[in-house]
């Protein structure tokens, strides 16, 4: 578990593959009352790589400039009441063709400038089973899209 973690990764200039936390071949995590403060450049606030069971809730995501959170083949997911600012997207799912019995619920996504956004929600790679319940946005200051789906989702 990972708990009232506060990580700044200040990213404004060269582009990088920076990971706040990077989690591989993990399973049963659980992200709480964390806070990531990223940048321009600053590419995932947290980024799983194949694995089953995870949980962010009551976090906050701040300034990524490229994914707050990138969920790569993996399954189990949970992403709940959580607030993402500035975010390039907030959050990716790519399944890859797996059954990825995914939730993403509760969020608040917001821009507070005209951010150059991709979408707040992005469910790709043929990710099956994925439900996008009650999630807020505020996407006013772009003209991007809120929730985006790929293939199947």
């Amino acid at each position: 578990m990972f708990r009232g973690l506060e990580i700044i990764q200040r990213n404004d200039g060269t582009a990088g593959g920076t990971r706040s936390i990077y989690l591989k071949n993990a399973a049963n995590i659980t992200i709480l009352d964390c806070t990531f403060v990223g940048g321009t450049n600053s590419y995932y606030g947290v980024y799983m790589d194949t694995g089953e069971g995870l949980a962010i809730s009551s976090s906050k995501f701040l300034d990524f400039g490229k994914f707050a959170v990138y969920i790569y083949y993996a399954s189990y997911i949970i992403v709940s009441n959580n607030i993402f600012r500035d975010c390039y997207v907030a959050v990716h799912i790519a399944g890859m063709g797996r059954d990825v019995y995914g939730v993403v619920a509760g969020n608040v996504i917001y821009y507070t400038h005209d951010f150059a956004t991709d979408t707040a929600i992005l469910v790709g790679g043929i990710s099956r089973h994925v439900a996008i319940l009650g999630n807020v946005f505020d996407t006013s200051s772009n003209d991007a899209p809120c929730i985006e789906v790929q293939g199947q989702g």
